[in-house]
């Protein structure tokens, strides 16, 4: 993911105010979000075991109508 979006070392060392890595923490909340969390929106995607996700058929049907992009109110 670092490479393919081309984040640089000075974006990997940053932090929240907590000290959490902010890439950390947005990966973390857009899995959450499309996993329904935190407002019970649509599941787009499952855990399948640690760090492994599956699309879901709600998952599927929202990329079949080919989005040019997503946003929490897709989801």
């Amino acid at each position: 993911m670092v490479k393919h979006f081309e984040i640089s070392a000075d974006q990997l060392l940053q932090k929240t105010a907590r000290g959490t890595p902010i890439l950390h923490n947005r990966v973390a909340l857009a899995l959450a979000n499309l996993q329904g969390a935190p407002h019970g929106g649509r599941k787009l995607i499952a855990p399948t075991r640690r760090g492994f996700y599956r699309i879901t058929e709600q998952g599927k049907a929202l990329l079949n109508r080919n989005p040019s992009s997503l946003s929490r109110g897709d989801i």
